[in-house]
């Protein structure tokens, strides 16, 4: 299968029972929001294949399925630690103000000035806040953590132009050292 875009959602965690359920780790926001995405794929020796759920439930400790064609402990046990996804059009549609982190990642980030801070790597999530780890774009090695907090630093995210604004000034002396970092 090969849609425009396949967004890493989850994890097929450990058995669950004797019957073929397994436990999904979900790494949606709420984790809940994974039981109702429709069609889940799981990645297979670095390709996108359906998976076919037979049934799909909100536990106390979590979210389980049971999957077509899975009907042992030891044959949910041969899936356990694969990754799931969905196509990207399949997400559900979000307000202005939201975004999905993999429309965010690769996007330039610059300062108010129009100064070229980096690329968008990846995102750390601190409980506080999420924080944007940007790499420096001519060395490709030193990251920058700037937090991802509308109106105080983030100005402006354009997903069409590929561009996030921020009030950001790098700190005198922010070089990277000789290790990279």
């Amino acid at each position: 299968m090969t849609p425009s875009r396949i967004v890493a959602v989850g994890r097929i965690g450990r058995a669950f029972g004797v019957r073929g359920w397994l436990h999904i780790t979900s790494d949606t926001d709420p984790p809940e929001a994974l039981a109702e995405l429709p069609v889940w794929l799981i990645e297979r020796e670095g390709k996108w294949e359906p998976l076919q759920t037979a049934k799909r439930e909100l536990r106390p400790n979590g979210l389980v399925a049971k999957l077509k064609g899975v009907d042992d402990r030891e044959s949910a046990r041969l899936l356990t630690g694969s990754t799931l996804g969905v196509a990207r059009e399949a997400l559900p549609s979000l307000d202005d103000d939201e975004f999905y982190w993999v429309d965010l990642i690769g996007a330039e980030v610059v300062d108010m000035g129009g100064t070229v801070l980096g690329r968008l790597e990846r995102f750390l999530e601190t409980g506080a806040n999420d924080v944007m780890v940007v790499v420096d774009t001519t060395t490709s090695r030193h990251e920058t953590l700037i937090p991802f907090v509308f109106d105080d630093v983030v100005n402006s995210v354009d997903i069409g132009a590929g561009r996030i604004t921020v009030r950001w000034e790098p700190i005198d002396g922010d070089e990277p050292d000789s290790l990279g970092h």
